[in-house]
């Protein structure tokens, strides 16, 4: 039987890769070095619209506007596409900004290993009502769109953290993760990562189901409900667990620490190793190449070459590079 994680199964075994590079680069530059048609499976998450300070020169996130922060994710999408095979897959993980005073508060920058409250609290829009969502998600879906990568779903990431209270509206406790393909043929594990049936589900396959529908079907297009139940049922007996569905519960957990020489490197904002996984699985086979445009401390890269991808990661951040490179290391050497 696979193996499961919190409310996740994976069937197959893991398979540890070796083969992993990584490029300190901006994202566009670092992606104009790879070669066409290389990519199959490419999970990712930007610095977000004015939510963080990586005190990086350069960055993106820190745009004066809008428009130039999507004009710079529109060129991404743009190389990502180029890179990406026939048959890709774009896992996109975003989260949208508030407009707020541009003040101090809530948010963090790393400096020195330590954390400190940074100069932004929110976008400071003009043009915008105070508190307003600025949909930046729903932005970015369109200009993705409009350079070629077709819109496959939209899933939540239920980030589990009871930490998130707001005053005058639910917590924001969520995040979005975009899948897009290459094309209507992209490939697509299904089975690669499973949930546990429901206990009315399991009843279901301990007994046979003898109903039969009174309908006549002959001539038709249309299955009889009660094979189609049938079906169904057959189906589930031969996998251990139900598809995924577009809710995904998944602790945000603790952020990474690595000591480097020059200090402790803390992870800002990096998304959790299982969902990583899941989109790996999920998205790509074993030997497929794995990339990441902003790898931060390369949690993406753990989890392809855990799961035997190939991995490429580029960030900006000397040091994020440095870190995550020590962690791969890590994963190599324990294996």
């Amino acid at each position: 039987m696979g193996k499961a994680k919190h409310r996740f199964i994976f069937p197959e075994r893991p398979l540890v890769s070796e083969d992993y590079s990584l490029e300190c680069a901006d994202a566009v530059d670092g992606l104009r070095l790879l070669r066409n048609d290389s990519v199959r499976c490419i999970i990712t998450s930007p610095p977000y619209f004015h939510k963080f300070d990586y005190g990086c020169k350069g960055q993106c996130g820190l745009d004066e506007s809008i428009e130039e922060y999507v004009r710079y994710q529109t060129l991404v999408a743009h190389e990502l596409l180029r890179v990406a095979t026939k048959d890709a897959n774009l896992f996109f993980i975003i989260q949208d900004s508030y407009n707020g005073s541009g003040g101090t508060g809530g948010d963090f920058i790393q400096v020195d290993g330590h954390y400190k409250v940074s100069a932004i609290r929110g976008a400071k829009v003009t043009g915008y009502p105070r508190k307003a969502q600025l949909m930046v998600p729903e932005r970015l879906r369109l200009a993705f769109a409009s350079v070629g990568w077709i819109p496959i779903l939209k899933i939540i990431w239920d980030k589990m953290d009871p930490r998130r209270a707001a005053r005058d509206r639910p917590s924001y406790s969520y995040e979005e993760i975009h899948v897009w393909a290459a094309s209507p043929d992209h490939y697509w594990n299904r089975g690669g990562v499973l949930s546990p049936f429901r206990s009315v589900s399991l009843g279901q396959t301990k007994r046979p189901y003898l109903n039969t529908s009174r309908g006549d079907y002959s001539g038709t297009r249309q299955e009889n409900p009660s094979d189609t139940k049938r079906r169904i049922i057959r189906s589930m007996k031969n996998r251990e667990g139900a598809y995924l569905r577009a809710v995904w519960p998944i602790p945000s957990g603790n952020q990474p620490v690595v000591w480097l020489p020059g200090g402790q490197v803390r992870g800002i904002a990096s998304f959790p190793l299982l969902l990583a996984e899941i989109c790996v699985n999920l998205g790509s086979a074993v030997g497929d190449t794995v990339l990441d445009p902003f790898c931060g401390m390369g949690t993406t890269l753990l989890a392809a070459l855990k799961w035997g991808r190939e991995a490429i990661g580029i960030d900006l951040s000397e040091k994020y590079i440095r870190a995550a490179d020590v962690r791969i290391r890590e994963l190599l050497e324990g294996k």
